[in-house]
């Protein structure tokens, strides 16, 4: 990393990507408070298009845009990464996941400010855009003070994210009120019933001298104190004392998994675990909510194992000039396969495989009698 490599990434869906004004723009994230020199600022052009800005030693604002645009009413993912290679800078933009365009520019090092991150605003496009600030909807806006991979960028949009390095900013925009949303590095999993609590810390995280900050009622007590530094290496036991001097205690372990750790062996990544079972152990032939999956098939097939609606399925059937033509819903890192016979109780043959996980339909434009289709799903290798 040299002359500050970055990434953002966010999930979006503007009310409008419509905007006029002496300089029309939304601002999504911006290091800058008013018209001066920025590290960055990501925002919407008017008509959809994606810029990136900042200021540059040798070009003051140089001019890094998306190929393709993002629309209203809808969420997107939207995400770029900015590298360096001595003095020249390469841009890459991501939508959904996909390549949006990359440019690079001899921009000479970036200058930085001590302004704070301001979300959906900064001080300069807010006061030059006729409507004012970003209006519309934002979640999971996270900085790296890297530029991460494709494979990465496709990792966060796919909520595999955590094991990821240089994370520096995270706010999951899940605050209940106020106009400052909180900056969670950490992702934590509480476990009510077993008493514990597991932090999930980006990989290379240093835990030997970790500083928590635990919000109890103000008539409770906790030992060891809020604040103080402690040594996470291994799990450390935090005791509340309610005002009724009753006590209870929690187990408090920080997880630094690596993207494809699986410590109990399982077959199932820690990391997943602990997202959606706040810890590993999890059996992997364990039925799903969705009464039809186990835990095991759901990680494959990139489902949540604990919504009773998360299904993998053909939909949206239809017959085109093209051809019969289906959807499904596709998940980043897995490959899916077409297969199709007249009859259940002959074999299945193949029609496609190894379809990448950026395509999320399928073409049948030959000419056959009535069947049956059948679409697999695994990990891409």
């Amino acid at each position: 990393m040299t002359q500050r490599d970055l990434t953002i990434a966010l999930w979006v869906k503007p009310n409008s990507v419509t905007c006029s004004g002496s300089d029309p723009a939304y601002a999504l994230v911006s290091k800058r408070s008013s018209n001066h020199a920025t590290p960055y600022e990501l925002f919407i052009r008017n008509g959809g298009s994606l810029t990136l800005h900042y200021w540059g030693t040798n070009i003051q604002w140089p001019n890094f845009t998306a190929a393709g645009t993002i629309t209203a009413g809808t969420w997107q993912h939207i995400a770029v990464t900015r590298s360096f290679s001595g003095a020249s800078a390469t841009v890459t933009f991501y939508i959904n996941g996909v390549a949006s365009g990359s440019s690079s520019q001899v921009t000479g090092a970036v200058q930085g400010s001590s302004d704070p991150v301001w979300l959906s605003r900064d001080g300069y496009h807010t006061g030059y855009t006729s409507q004012g600030s970003y209006s519309g909807l934002m979640d999971e806006v996270q900085i790296y003070n890297r530029a991460l991979s494709a494979q990465e960028v496709s990792r966060i949009m796919a909520n595999t994210s955590s094991s990821l390095t240089n994370r520096v900013g995270n706010w999951r925009l899940d605050d209940s009120s106020g106009t400052t949303a909180s900056d969670t590095i950490a992702d934590g999993y509480i476990n009510e019933g077993a008493k514990t609590v597991t932090a999930l810390v980006p990989a290379g995280t240093v835990v030997n001298a970790l500083i928590p900050s635990i919000a109890i009622s103000p008539l409770a007590t906790i030992a060891p104190l809020s604040g103080v530094a402690q040594n996470f290496t291994s799990p450390i036991l935090y005791t509340v004392t309610a005002e009724d001097v009753t006590t209870q205690g929690y187990t408090v372990t920080v997880a630094v998994p690596s993207a494809f750790s699986d410590v109990d062996g399982n077959g199932l990544p820690d990391s997943w675990e602990l997202i959606y079972f706040s810890g590993i152990g999890t059996h992997p032939n364990a039925l799903c909510s969705n009464g039809v999956n186990t835990v095991f098939e759901a990680y494959i097939a990139g489902l949540n194992p604990n919504d009773p609606q998360s299904r993998f399925m053909i939909s949206n059937f239809r017959s085109l000039s093209e051809g019969k033509v289906f959807d499904w819903n596709t998940v980043s890192g897995r490959i899916y396969s077409v297969y199709w016979t007249t009859n259940l109780l002959n074999a299945f043959q193949p029609l496609e495989t190894n379809i990448p996980w950026t395509r999320s339909s399928f073409t049948n434009a030959t000419s056959a009698p009535q069947g049956f289709y059948k679409l697999n799903v695994q990990m891409a290798n």
